[in-house]
């Protein structure tokens, strides 16, 4: 008899260049092999318009590759995937970017500490070599928030919060899900023992991909009640000549999740170590 799913992995992809995926892939397989007495699943939920990365996967059963088409961005791609990872019984979900690769013992090490850590909310795999730079407890590991691109989702957490808010497009919906984990009194954890390459610290400075940020960041100013916030990502939008989106009107935010929230270090949503 099968062993019930127990832990999904799932990589959203849009245009995603093949050598990216290759070594995704490749240190996937080598973290599940240090992880035997649990059954994973990656699934490959591909949101380009036609499935050319196909041919880059090596089905098997451990890896499943579909095709959406439709990009209907990051946290919505990850809701999809966790949606059907729990439908089949899994204990908890890692959103895993196609530009990280995981170290051989990451997921053997986040498992452990997802068992030995009931009732946490959100574990983050720490990055390198481009650390992110926000704190977190030297003792418990508490952090303000969880950066998605290495992120294990608990089934509990899931079903209280509905996962990412799928207003957001990409970038802010893994901050607004943390904060949304903390206002509901829950932990978000690093683990640093699991560690994820992501080396983004080279890459040339883009306006549209500023611009994306800036949206999206003003999408969770406008969400949290913060309009001096809203107005500045606003004001860099009109200076980068840019479209200013039409933001969406939200109910008020709760005390608890008023109490979370924090734009003062702007981008970094929480005070820096360096």
């Amino acid at each position: 008899m099968e062993t019930p799913l127990q832990l999904s992995v799932g990589v959203v992809l849009y245009r995603t260049p093949p050598e990216d995926l290759e070594r995704c892939l490749r240190a996937f397989e080598l973290a599940a092999r240090r992880l035997p007495a649990v059954r994973i699943e990656l699934v490959l939920r591909d949101q380009s318009p036609a499935p050319e990365l196909r041919e880059a996967v090596k089905e098997g059963p451990t890896v499943r590759y579909l095709h959406a088409g439709e990009n209907r961005g990051f946290g919505a791609g990850q809701n999809a995937l966790a949606q059907e990872a729990f439908s089949q019984g899994a204990a908890a979900h890692l959103c895993l970017n196609p530009d990280a690769a995981l170290h051989p013992d990451a997921l053997a090490n986040l498992w452990r500490a997802f068992t030995r850590q009931p009732g946490v909310g959100l574990l983050e795999a720490l990055q390198f070599p481009d650390e992110h730079a926000k704190p977190y407890d030297r003792d418990t590991f508490d952090t303000p928030w969880c950066s998605g691109c290495c992120l294990l989702i608990p089934r509990a957490t899931f079903e209280r919060t509905r996962g990412f808010d799928e207003r957001f497009f990409m970038y802010g919906e893994d901050v607004d899900l943390s904060w949304r984990v903390r206002a509901a009194g829950l932990a978000c954890r690093v683990v640093p023992d699991a560690l994820a390459f992501h080396h983004v610290g080279d890459r040339a400075p883009e306006v549209a991909r500023h611009a994306m940020l800036l949206r999206a960041s003003a999408l969770l100013g406008a969400k949290y009640g913060d309009r001096a916030y809203v107005d500045f990502c606003l004001d860099d939008l009109r200076t980068l000549h840019q479209e200013t989106p039409r933001l969406p009107v939200f109910d008020a935010p709760t005390p608890e999740q008023r109490a979370v929230a924090d734009f003062s270090h702007r981008f970094a949503f929480a005070e820096t170590r360096w």
